[in-house]
């Protein structure tokens, strides 16, 4: 089985969508996305991170922080809302079927859950 391939199996994404803070929770430094690896690399100090936010190498000890969104429909009303995780602080996806808008609340973050198992893991 290729890394990938485990990544996905151990890591699976669930539907939805997610607002991650660019800020690399190990020592604040931003983040970014390379392509080649499929993943979020800190340049500072090497920690990596899934599209999901999901923490895999690196000196960093927890997934990254994510926004409260919320998903509004046409008329003002709330379709659905960041939560924490039933289990973890982790931030969960939202659906946003029928939304016609998304608000992101910059001022309210869902600190990532702690990960800091070699390879990552929650």
């Amino acid at each position: 089985m290729a890394n990938g391939d485990i990544l996905k199996t151990d890591y699976p994404q669930t539907a939805g969508v997610k607002a991650l803070y660019k800020v690399c929770v190990h020592l604040g430094c931003l983040y970014k996305w390379v392509p080649t690896n499929d993943r979020f690399e800190c340049p500072c100090h090497g920690s990596k991170y899934l599209p999901t936010g999901i923490r895999v190498d690196g000196p960093a000890r927890r997934n990254l922080d994510v926004f409260v969104i919320q998903a509004v429909d046409a008329n003002g009303k709330v379709l659905d809302e960041t939560k924490a995780e039933q289990g973890s602080l982790q931030g969960g996806a939202i659906n946003i079927t029928g939304a016609t808008k998304l608000l992101i609340n910059t001022g309210k973050r869902i600190v990532g859950a702690p990960n800091s198992r070699a390879g990552g893991g929650l």
